[in-house]
């Protein structure tokens, strides 16, 4: 498990969804063969989103597409959305940890090369966490505690955490790829919207196997909130017109290229 990949979330800003094929298509001649979308997923519907990723520039090989819905509902609903999205055609598809041991166990045993964990969002504060589980565990302590509980249950295919929380994981999950989001390239600084975020060599020293980077990739729009009254700008836009350049970045600063 020591191998890292960048795995692009197109989770699209303004400027590429109209074009979101040819994205597509100049981040796999780039080089990209893991990709993250979620429903909906603008002008493409998920099975052809699914079955053109898939499709690799090189020879005798495809890519890994995995679905990010956070799948988090009774059993029967989630093996049922489960089961969609592998006849959809996607490799990888995520279930939150929350859904709870019998869901999970379930899930494990029937879709147990497909379902990914997730554990605790990123952009969570630890204050939000303590509220809402009603305890004072730590984020690292609840990242842990959950990613523990999908490992007993038996999930494989993945577990999506923080890149800081990934040492501690290690100690308890063995053979199972750590995917980690919140990830920016130092230029870019850090998302405000990101609490628990790490750059790329960080990730990767981390032990991170799947580096998921959207925004440093693909750019972002502005973010605009409103506070005591007035709208105002919480996060500047970040204007990206190269992609295939920012995904070769990524690979470099990691040094997987």
């Amino acid at each position: 498990m020591k191998q890292s990949h960048v795995m692009v979330s197109l989770d699209l800003p303004r400027r590429w969804r109209q074009a979101p094929y040819d994205l597509g298509s100049r981040l796999k001649q780039a080089g990209c063969t893991h990709f993250k979308v979620h429903d909906p997923f603008p002008t493409m519907d998920l099975a052809a989103t699914a079955k053109y990723l898939s499709t690799s520039l090189l020879p005798g090989k495809s890519a890994t597409v995995m679905l990010d819905n956070k799948e988090h509902d009774i059993l029967s609903r989630v093996m049922k959305a489960v089961e969609n999205h592998v006849r959809m055609g996607f490799r990888l598809t995520t279930v939150h940890t929350m859904c709870g041991r019998e869901v999970l166990t379930e899930l494990a045993k029937e879709f147990g090369d497909v379902v990914v964990a997730v554990t605790t969002l990123t952009s969570m504060q630890e204050k939000d966490l303590q509220e809402i589980h009603d305890n004072k565990k730590t984020h690292a302590e609840m990242e842990l505690h959950l990613g523990r509980i999908a490992f007993d249950c038996g999930i494989r295919a993945g577990i999506v955490c923080s890149a800081p929380g990934v040492p501690a994981l290690k100690e308890y999950v063995k053979g199972v790829p750590f995917m980690t989001p919140g990830i920016y390239l130092p230029s870019q600084g850090q998302p405000s919207d990101q609490r628990w975020a790490a750059t790329p060599k960080q990730a990767v020293d981390f032990g991170s196997n799947y580096l998921i980077v959207g925004r440093s990739i693909l750019g972002s729009d502005a973010v605009i909130e409103k506070i005591n009254g007035q709208h105002r700008v919480v996060q500047q836009e970040i204007p990206v017109h190269d992609p295939e350049e920012k995904y070769t970045q990524v690979l470099r600063e990691t040094g997987i290229q």
